[in-house]
């Protein structure tokens, strides 16, 4: 909030200086001033401003080893005439290698940037301004501004050849808040005062194919940080944000429910072998057929309290207040051109809460008790049967164009969602045994919906675009979780502490399962229709016990090493699920060293974890993987390998030019552990060689098949000779192939079962390779931070 004088900071850190191995552009800048106005006594300011870009996201270990190609310019143009004498041309794309190793001789002059894959950045800004004036004795006033935005390509794989397919995110945020403390006086000697809070704040998140122009000029950003605005395509012209006429069109099905609805002529195509590897499959080169996601979210907030303060201060505090909520929320989620498992609502839900508190500090004891009373009301509707709307028998033909009919078709097929109420008791009881032992009891209740996206889910959907198979939110009613905890903690010595906690805390468990609703699509209402609805089960609980010891040694060295225990069971579980860490950390000051050690301080962090349990399935090559697939993660007989880590913090004070700095070297895996976070389901390895077959082996019969019709399949029935594309039914096929010879091969014209296998392997490995599974390597930053 800003002090009595003018202070400013200023600071850099990059992971730039290091090798491209362990590298992926991260550079951080930022800095901040705060001090006093002179406009007026008390009033001080304060601003900072973080700019954060990374020209990659961090991979894990041996992912520098991986090759990624990029189209840059044209290699070649093949001449084709069909059948028919019809005449077309085709450009064959230079392919360039970006990610991995080579030399720069080798690849058409370019440098391989090893971690690093192309149009994988992200940028970070984000920006906080305050005022504050205290008036008075004890009054103050502020209002406070902040704002952000995260702006990420990702990188596109297998779309590469389609920059139409290009995506990215924007998520921006903005906060505005007015906090207001006043004294009202003394009643029955204690000071009342008076806290009043109002923020009004705003999301958007935008998840897509970025339109043509901007693709094109935010393919490298300088260090990763990009000012360019993302834009994406479909988004305008659409109804986005979310409108009630969108969501007319939606349950009518009338009107454009998608941006390219139908647009058959925009569906991805593949209709040449002009991908790296040479394969015939799953490398577009044109379409749009993609996701869009938008989400916004309005919200305005209030709050006020009475603190009345008896006796001496911080012996007695009495609070008393209401806060309410309200929000304008939506989401749209679809494929451009096709509508199934459309998904899109607009809802304003509320909340009022009244809420009271009482803590007491007496003697040896500190009593802590409140209560608050939650009212929700969702804002939103659902169908009366899941799925159908439009194809209900209830619903007007001429809601399209009549508002009567809409408005009477909604009210005979929707319900609208109710309020619910709930009540979150505490209590916290701490109390000191003697001087170097204190216990602690608590006991909680709050109140914890569905995210609105899931509770919304499906709310505008119809089976006459969507199937049964689709989610399906419903009003259920709202989860009421408690916690439990004891503790205690004791001195055990000069400068140790020993601190035990157990727990325990419910788990609520909301879920999309398979229940029947009557159909009104059924005359003789005999059929029912059985659809994923959400439900609430039965809660789940996690008990768990956490214990750490500090030790302080004199005035250059602290220790803590902490351990925690965590057991939790879910109905339905094939069994509980045990987790288990421990963390050490251990921070060194070396005045012992003279000048040399004066201001030079070492933090080193340990933390192993166990790995979590999961279910085993039968190895049919789907490559389902844990823990992403997290319909495993059900306390299965099988468990992830413990990870392990020691990160390394070096930091150094220093005086020049009259100003104060402060260099620093941070490295996480230390030691470059190779730590396993994920593997495939179906055999509980990093590999899984029926997955490889399933992805691969198609690709050697297409190849052997088109070559044999060209007359250039060799006598082994499975080299192919590259020398006469005339010959092919689809030269370009064979001018391509030439390529991914050269690339893998000896470039002597005859693609052998070893060069294939050297292809396909290398994009098998690129893309589904062992190091998807691993953590990230050994990294390592630089920086400096100036005060002034």
């Amino acid at each position: 909030s800003g002090g009595d004088r003018l202070v400013g900071q200023a600071r850099w850190d990059s992971d730039e200086p290091f090798g491209s191995g362990v590298t992926v552009g991260y550079n951080r800048i930022e800095g901040s001033l705060g001090g006093p106005l002179p406009v007026a006594p008390g009033l001080t300011f304060f601003v900072a401003a973080t700019l954060q870009g990374q020209r990659s996201s961090y991979r894990g270990l041996e992912a520098a080893n991986q090759p990624t190609y990029l189209a840059h310019g044209p290699d070649t143009v093949v001449t084709m005439t069909d059948p028919s004498g019809n005449v077309s041309t085709v450009t064959v794309p230079q392919l360039v290698q970006w990610s991995g190793e080579c030399a720069a001789g080798e690849n058409y002059g370019f440098e391989c940037q090893g971690l690093r894959r192309p149009m994988d950045w992200s940028t970070a800004r984000r920006a906080q301004a305050k005022l504050l004036y205290n008036y008075g004795t004890g009054s103050s006033v502020s209002l406070t501004a902040l704002a952000s935005d995260l702006q990420q390509r990702f990188f596109p794989g297998q779309a590469a050849l389609d920059p139409a397919l290009s995506s990215g995110s924007r998520t921006a945020s903005h906060l505005a808040v007015l906090n207001w403390h006043h004294p009202l006086g003394v009643v029955r000697r204690g000071a009342v005062a008076l806290d009043v809070n109002l923020s009004l704040s705003g999301d958007r998140q935008v998840t897509g194919p970025l339109t043509t122009d901007v693709e094109t000029t935010t393919r490298d950003p300088l260090l990763g940080i990009a000012f360019e605005t993302l834009h994406f395509t479909g988004v305008d012209g659409f109804p986005l944000p979310v409108t009630d006429g969108l969501v007319r069109t939606i349950r009518t099905q009338s009107g454009l429910p998608t941006p390219y609805w139908n647009r058959t002529d925009l569906l991805n195509w593949q209709p040449y072998r002009l991908n790296p590897f040479g394969m015939t499959t799953g490398w577009p080169t044109s379409g749009l057929s993609a996701q869009l996601t938008f989400i916004n979210e309005r919200r305005l907030q209030g709050r006020w309290a009475l603190d009345w303060t008896p006796g001496a201060p911080g012996a007695h505090q009495v609070t008393l207040g209401v806060d309410a909520e309200r929000t304008d929320l939506s989401l749209y989620a679809s494929n451009l051109i096709r509508e199934i498992f459309l998904q899109a609502f607009r809802a304003q839900p509320t909340r009022l809460g009244v809420f009271a508190g009482d803590r007491l500090a007496w003697q040896h004891a500190v009593l802590d008790v409140g209560l608050r009373y939650d009212r929700f009301t969702p804002g939103g509707a659902f169908p009366k049967t899941p799925g159908r709307i439009a194809t209900h028998p209830s619903w007007s033909p001429n809601a399209p164009t009549s508002d009567a009919a809409y408005d009477s078709s909604v009210a005979r097929v929707f319900d609208r969602t109710r309020s619910q109420g709930a009540l979150s008791p505490r209590v916290r009881l701490g109390y000191d045994l003697t001087p170097t032992t204190a216990v602690r009891l608590a006991y909680g209740q709050w109140v914890e919906p569905p995210p609105y996206a899931v509770f919304f889910s499906g709310a505008n959907s119809d089976l006459g675009f969507t199937t049964p198979s689709d989610l399906f939110g419903r009003d259920v009613d709202f989860a009421t979780p408690s916690l439990v905890e004891v503790g205690v903690r004791q001195d055990v010595g000069s400068g140790a502490r020993l601190d035990v906690a157990a727990y325990s805390k419910d788990l609520p468990d909301y879920a999309f399962l398979f229940r029947p609703f009557p159909d009104p699509a059924d005359p003789t209402g005999t059929d029912s229709l059985s659809v994923p609805a959400l439900t609430k089960r039965d809660f789940g609980n996690a008990r768990g016990v956490d214990v750490k010891l500090e030790w302080h040694v004199a005035d250059w060295a602290t220790t803590s090493v902490a351990y925690s225990l965590l057991r939790s069971h879910r109905d339905g579980a094939a069994s509980d699920v045990t987790h288990q860490a421990v963390a050490a950390v251990v921070s060194l000051r070396a005045p012992f060293l003279g000048a040399l050690g004066r201001d030079l301080s070492v933090d080193v962090l340990f933390r192993t974890t166990s790995g979590l349990t999961y279910s085993r399935l039968p190895n049919i090559g789907a490559g389902e993987v844990v823990p992403f697939s997290t319909n495993l993660l059900t306390g299965g007989s099988e468990r992830l390998p413990w990870t392990k880590r020691i990160d390394l913090r070096v930091t150094k004070a220093v005086q020049a030019g009259g100003r104060d700095w402060t260099l620093y070297l941070d490295v996480r895996n230390l030691l470059n552990f190779r730590n396993t976070v994920a593997l495939f389901a179906e055999t509980g390895d990093v590999v899984n060689p029926v997955h490889r077959g399933h992805q691969i082996d198609e690709e050697y019969v297409r190849l052997w098949d088109e070559a044999g019709l060209a007359g250039a399949l060799d006598a082994d029935g499975q080299s192919v000779h590259l020398d006469a594309c005339g010959t092919w039914g689809t030269p370009v096929n064979c001018v391509a192939l030439t390529r991914v010879e050269r690339r893998f091969g000896d470039g002597d014209g005859l693609y052998t079962r070893a060069e294939q296998d050297r292809a396909l392997n290398t994009f098998y490995d690129a893309f589904f390779g062992s190091w998807r599974f691993y953590g990230s390597g050994r990294t390592l930053r630089m920086g400096m931070e100036l005060v002034f």
